[in-house]
């Protein structure tokens, strides 16, 4: 797999509508990581492309739901709350 770009990352970050904190968080770094990947000043690890795959991958099924399929109903909290997993995600803890 090639090396992301740091402008690649930053339009992958800007599609998904997160600040350089927020992505710094989905990752556990500190966002001056973030900005300095970014810049060019690091080499942006490979599971940074993975998980923005993932990102992508996720909020597209949630956002955009197939033509004719029926609307679930936390479809539209999610959106505004992206840390809200989706209802096929498992609990973080046992119940």
């Amino acid at each position: 797999m090639l090396d992301m770009r740091a402008d690649e990352l930053k339009e992958r970050r800007a599609r998904l509508g997160l600040n350089q904190r927020a992505l710094a968080a989905v990752f556990g770094v500190h966002y001056m990581t973030v900005s300095k990947w970014e810049r060019g000043e690091h080499r942006i690890p490979e599971m940074v492309g993975l998980a923005l795959d993932t990102l992508e991958r996720w909020r597209a099924a949630t956002v955009a739901p197939a033509p004719g399929a029926a609307a679930e109903p936390d479809a539209a909290r999610r959106e505004t709350d992206p840390s809200r997993p989706p209802p096929d995600h498992p609990p973080d803890h046992p119940s």
